[in-house]
């Protein structure tokens, strides 16, 4: 208790001085807006001119639509030309204009609901703190997903959505967390239409508000604003036939009236599948093969709910509900082959089910308001809770036999979060960005397990974590053209595990301070550099730091290590931008690295562990080219290398490894007719041979095809052919004092058939609406 409170000390005397000295600012800036619904409008584009019609300066919009005036220092502009995607380009004298909103009218090529886009010029724009990505690029999408996959810096690797040098990728949606797995997002963005999408924020170094000290990108997903008393959503259904049927549907609706906006997302997944392992273990006396077929037949759901209410022009509630449901069914049968024993070999054959159930909800409640001119107050609560029984059981000869093996295990968990995040803008060159937030997360898994000739043995582990983050961030813009960032975080963990059944009970306190650097720089309108040094800590998961045995299969077995201790991540990045190309290098370094281990044990058990076991440093690049200059082919080649060096001082583990892998992911789209209503896509994965400290993995591939016809603006029909080549997943692993090999088919050629109907009505009566109609005849707003 006393360190805790000396711990809560340190923490306010941190946000004592990151608040001191902090001031306000009145706003002397102009707003370019929507005409018609009065929404600002962010990154619209402002050239200065001057008599001449000479470019002096320019600038961009900020989130609320706000733009300045060249100071007093630049050469004077006569003129203003504002240009933004989807709007009528604007172009006035600055004497010319008249009190402090510049309201811009729709190009009707690009309203909401055409199925054409035009002018796709330059696929993303970069910003000093993220790359805003243009969907009209993306001619083939028919949802989120379609959009999201190929953004600048993601890659998608069949198995889901990467970002290279990053642990993983949080996504948001309106700047509201999804919460859940890369999988649950998935399913989520596929009930969005594409043409809902206003655009995609990729944020590989973002704010501490996001990712709380996780080495993680941020993806946010912004929506097109709906007008006033409009109703609308869209309907979606692909049937896929690969060895077996799936079916995937998608469902989604959305309301607006006055200050009131809601929308719901349903999203459906019926898809079961087969794949084939094989592997090959040497022992001390004798040599197993293993020969696996195992049939999945997953079904899973996602929902979705949000709602939002604008109190006033300063202060926004917004309430979002998710739940997720999976339930999976696993059929597998083994063949098990010994050879070079003393005896004559033997067969022995193992019939495996698995029972998978599992259930997530959770609530957020966010707060937005605006304090001042310059000062912004967000306020987040949000609690998640999950339930995954397990139930496993392996037959010895036939599933009528007599169970060799019965596990069952209920992992219950619940997450309760609380931030208050402030911005502020000190001065027309200073923003900062501070914050607090508490995370409390409880865990509690139940065991219960048999095997035959043994007597039943039962386990628990119980596990806490409480963590307190504050963060500081400074924005200080140098010129037009040279942004820094700086930032301070500290955190504070209390971890505690406890294992009733072998009294075992650990408690932990630490604390850390991770400093962050940024820099973003302009060349010029085509050029730009960004990069920057952070550094955050790694945390054992769940799985690592349970002891209670968990069986997998016969004779292997999982065991964590409840004395594991935290990993020290360092990264230093520097991003190059030309127009539509991105080349970003990063070295990295892994220090008391968390790491699964797989070793025999003294019963000839395979068994998986972790340990603190590896360090590592890593020299690699991303890099990322967009063309759409033809009006017929676009294309897009997101690639990655990385160069790493991995120490251990384990036995069981190899002491020095160097691995050189490059991933390639390209995306073309062919387009048939001037309307973008026939497109064809073919798009592909590749990865080079990896190592690790204790495996080599061969290179693998995939390759697919697809045809979209939009028939109209509400109907689109999707063919596709997924797979059509690919390769195993081939290698071998280190086993200590052995060696496994392994083939295994994951992938499996399969072919799809996709239709979505999107739609939308205003919800205003016709007396309302012919009254708006004739005002709006009446009045016309230069």
């Amino acid at each position: 208790m006393f360190m805790f409170e000396m711990q809560m000390e340190r923490l306010y005397l941190i946000i004592a001085c990151m608040c001191a000295g902090l001031c306000t600012f009145a706003s002397d800036g102009l707003v370019v807006a929507d005409k018609e619904s009065r929404n600002p409008i962010e990154l619209a584009s402002i050239a200065f001119l001057s008599a001449d019609s000479a470019y002096v300066d320019g600038t961009i919009t900020d989130e609320r639509g706000i733009f300045r005036l060249p100071g007093r220092n630049t050469k004077p502009a006569k003129f203003i030309k504002i240009s933004a995607v989807g709007y009528g380009n604007i172009c006035k004298a600055i004497s010319q204009l008249k009190g402090d909103t510049i309201f811009m009218t729709v190009d009707e090529s690009t309203r909401l609901g055409e199925v054409t886009v035009k002018g796709i010029k330059q696929p993303f724009t970069v910003m000093s703190d993220k790359v805003v990505f243009d969907p009209g690029f993306v001619s083939y999408a028919t949802n989120a997903l379609d959009i999201v996959s190929v953004a600048p810096g993601i890659i998608d690797n069949g198995e889901g959505l990467v970002m290279p040098g990053k642990d993983g990728i949080k996504f948001y949606i309106n700047g509201k967390e999804q919460k859940g797995t890369i999988k649950d997002a998935m399913m989520i963005l596929k009930s969005y239409p594409s043409k809902n999408v206003a655009k995609v924020e990729i944020m590989t170094v973002p704010s501490p508000r996001y990712t709380l000290g996780q080495n993680v990108g941020v993806v946010n997903i912004v929506l097109k604003k709906q007008e006033n008393d409009f109703l609308g959503g869209g309907v979606s259904y692909k049937l896929t036939q690969s060895d077996y049927t799936g079916n995937d549907a998608t469902v989604y609706t959305t309301f607006r009236r006055d200050k009131f906006q809601t929308s719901l997302n349903l999203s459906g997944d019926i898809s079961p599948y087969g794949f084939t392992e094989s592997n090959r273990v040497p022992f001390d006396t004798y040599v197993r093969d293993a020969d696996s077929w195992t049939k999945r037949s997953p079904m899973d759901f996602a929902g979705r709910w949000d709602i939002s209410y604008k109190a006033n022009e300063n202060w926004d509630f917004s309430l979002t509900a998710y739940y997720s449901q999976g339930r999976m069914r696993q059929k597998s049968s083994h063949l098990y082959t010994y050879s070079e024993t003393p005896d004559e070999p033997a067969d022995e054959r193992i019939v495996g089910r698995r029972k998978d159930d599992s259930k997530l909800y959770s609530g957020a409640l966010d707060i937005d308001g605006r304090l001042s001119e310059s000062a912004r107050l967000t306020v987040t609560l949000d609690y998640l809770a999950k339930r995954s029984p397990t139930e496993r059981s392996l037959m010895e000869g036939s599933a009528e036999s007599q169970a060799y093996l019965d596990q069952k295990d209920n992992i219950r968990s619940s997450n309760l979060t609380a931030q208050t995040n402030l911005e502020i803008k000190a001065s027309e060159k200073i923003k900062l960005d501070i914050g607090v937030n508490g995370i409390i997360t409880k865990t509690k898994s139940d065991y219960d397990f048999y095997q035959i000739n043994l007597p039943e043995s039962k386990d628990r582990f119980n596990y806490t974590e409480k963590e307190i983050n504050a963060y500081g961030r400074c924005n200080y813009t140098i010129s037009s053209k040279m942004s820094v960032y700086g930032g301070l975080r500290y955190q504070y963990f209390h971890t505690s595990s406890e294992s009733p059944v072998k009294a075992d009970k650990i408690n932990r306190h630490f604390s850390v301070v991770c400093p962050s650097l940024y820099l973003s720089y302009k060349i010029d309108n085509n050029q730009s550099l960004r990069g920057g040094y952070y550094y955050n800590i790694v945390m054992p998961t769940l799985s690592a730091v349970n002891p209670a045995r968990l069986y997998l299969g016969k004779d292997y077995y999982r065991v964590g290590n409840p004395y594991l201790k935290r990993g020290r991540h360092y990264t230093i990045d520097l991003t190059y931008y030309y127009k539509s190309f991105q080349f970003g290098p990063y070295v990295e370094w892994y220090n008391n690295g968390i790491k699964e281990i797989n070793y025999i044990d003294d019963d000839n058990n395979q068994v998986i562990t972790w340990a603190n076991a590896i360090d590592r440093r890593t020299f690699g690049f991303m890099t990322y080219w967009a063309y759409s200059k033809l009006d017929w082919l676009r294309f897009s080649i997101t690639g990655s290398f990385a160069n790493s060096l991995t120490k251990s001082n384990l036995p069981l583990l190899r002491p020095r490894v160097n691995s050189v892998t490059f991933t390639l992911r390209p995306n073309i789209q062919f387009i048939f007719d001037k309307e973008s209503r026939f497109v064809g896509r073919i798009y592909g994965f590749f990865r080079t041979p990896e190592k690790t400290a204790d495996m080599y993995i061969k290179s693998n591939w995939n390759f697919n095809a697809s045809l979209t016809w939009k028939i109209s603006k509400q109907w689109a029909l999707t063919a596709s052919g997924d797979c059509l080549l690919h390769g195993k997943t081939r290698g071998h692993q280190y086993l200590g004092d052995s060696e496994m090999s392994f083939s295994n088919e994951y992938l499996r050629r399969g072919f799809s058939l996709g239709i979505s109907y999107n739609w939308g009505i205003s919800t205003r009566a016709k007396s309302e609406r012919r009254a708006v109609y004739d005002l709006n005849s009446r009045t016309k707003l230069d």
